[in-house]
């Protein structure tokens, strides 16, 4: 999506890093006020801190009273390439003594899938961090499958198939069944993903679109929007109100109810506009005008101060561009923002973009040497992003070999699966993976 190509960074991050870990070194005071602000210190996806970071966080934490805590899983590091430390966890005991807790329950996957998960955890991985399942399961539940094919075409159309009977028989959720590849994704599912969406069932790349919806600007635009145009979006008019009343610090009973008396003038507002016959662009900026010029874009700047100035009309430009191709087409302002958010849309995206993300039903689009091309010169970290992929599902997984797939340039090309023949082979073994041709 052309519109959301992110603007070109000044500095890099290595550099960035590299300059607070200056300032931290050479400013004693500023570290003895960092280390009074922060008594807990909490460390997500451990597995992936680079050389840098850890010497930064050493520089900040590993002299002072603090407490700190890492998390972590060995078997999902996929960052290697990155620069992730392959020493972390070891470093991190002997530097500040720590003590290692294990995580034994798997409250995600079905038993089955967490089964196929130890069993490659033992004989691929070869680790012995082995999990146990959670009982709200029944011991029978999880499903994985290898799926073969011919050809592209009869692989799209076997998913497409299959994807309509879980939606619309096993009732599950469109944004509950996710699609994986580990790279390429214009490559591997780009006609997928227009084969659905010509066929009934949305589906969208989601590795463009994912961080500008986590943006607090964006979801801001959003929450008004959905609160004004829907009376029962009572959870969005809640955030709405607490992003104004935070940024305001609003405290008194007079201040509160003077706050929901504006943003009800606010909605009025925005709902005469869309009265009109007709809504342009200029209507939908005016709009979006409206909505920042209430919450006020110094106080939001200063809130979120990675905002500066470009980066800040970027933001607000990309959402009024967004907004009003999706608006052209659905004509109407809560189906625009369903879009926008992916509701009833089948996430697609890389193995990397999926990482702490879990979904019902999982289908990598595949699973054959192509794919992995790096795979002898870093089996490990490819292994770790096979496991990642598996670990993403909490009941069902299909992975897809195709005998032929189209490279980049719309060559046929014969796939193989003899270089990750030993991810093929444990997934065999383990008895708990059923392989199928199907036509």
């Amino acid at each position: 999506m052309d519109t959301l190509s992110s603007a070109h960074p000044q500095l890099p991050f290595k550099t960035i890093m590299r300059l607070a870990e200056l300032i931290i070194t050479t400013n004693p005071l500023i570290k003895s006020y960092l280390q009074k602000t922060y008594k807990y210190v909490f460390l997500d996806e451990f597995q992936n801190t680079t050389v840098i970071q850890y010497e930064f966080l050493r520089n900040c934490f590993f002299d002072s009273t603090s407490i700190i805590t890492a998390v972590g899983d060995d078997k999902q590091r996929i960052m290697t390439w990155a620069g992730a430390k392959d020493t972390a966890f070891s470093d991190l005991k002997k530097d500040i003594n720590s003590k290692e807790v294990p995580l034994f329950m798997n409250f995600r996957s079905a038993p089955r899938l967490v089964a196929l998960q130890n069993y490659l955890v033992e004989n691929l991985l070869k680790k012995t961090d082995i999990a146990t399942a959670s009982p709200k399961w029944n011991p029978e539940d999880g499903q994985c499958n290898i799926w073969i094919f011919d050809n592209p075409d009869v692989e799209k159309d076997y998913l497409l198939t299959s994807v309509k009977k879980w939606i619309n028989e096993d009732n599950i959720s469109p944004r509950d069944i996710c699609i994986l590849v580990k790279q390429q994704l214009n490559v591997y599912v780009g006609d997928l993903i227009d084969y659905f969406n010509s066929n009934g069932v949305k589906a969208r790349d989601e590795n463009e679109i994912q961080n500008f919806l986590s943006e607090g600007l964006i979801l801001y635009f959003i929450d008004a929007l959905y609160c004004t145009f829907d009376k029962r979006a009572s959870i969005e008019h809640q955030s709405f109100f607490h992003f104004i009343q935070s940024l305001y610090a609003y405290e008194s009973d007079n201040e509160l109810i003077s706050l929901e008396v504006r943003i009800n003038d606010l909605k009025n507002e925005i709902l005469e506009t869309f009265r009109k016959q007709s809504i342009s662009k200029n209507d939908i900026n005016e709009t979006i005008e409206k909505i920042l010029n209430f919450a006020g874009s110094e106080r939001i700047k200063s809130e979120y101060q990675k905002y500066d100035e470009p980066y800040f009309k970027y933001l607000i430009t990309n959402f009024v561009d967004l907004f009003f191709s999706e608006y052209e087409i659905t004509k109407n302002v809560i189906d625009s923002l369903n879009n926008i958010l992916g509701k009833e849309t089948i996430p697609v995206m890389t193995v990397h973009k999926s990482k702490g993300l879990e979904y019902n039903t999982v289908i990598f689009v595949g699973l054959e040497d192509n794919a992995f091309w790096s795979y002898q010169n870093q089996p490990d970290e490819d292994r770790c992003t096979f496991f990642v992929a598996l670990s993403r599902a909490k009941n069902r997984v299909v992975f897809t070999f195709s005998k032929m797939r189209y490279d980049k340039f719309n060559r046929p090309r014969n796939q193989n699966i003899e270089k990750i023949k030993d991810i093929l082979e444990g997934l065999n073994d383990s008895g708990l993976v059923a392989i199928e041709e199907k036509k």
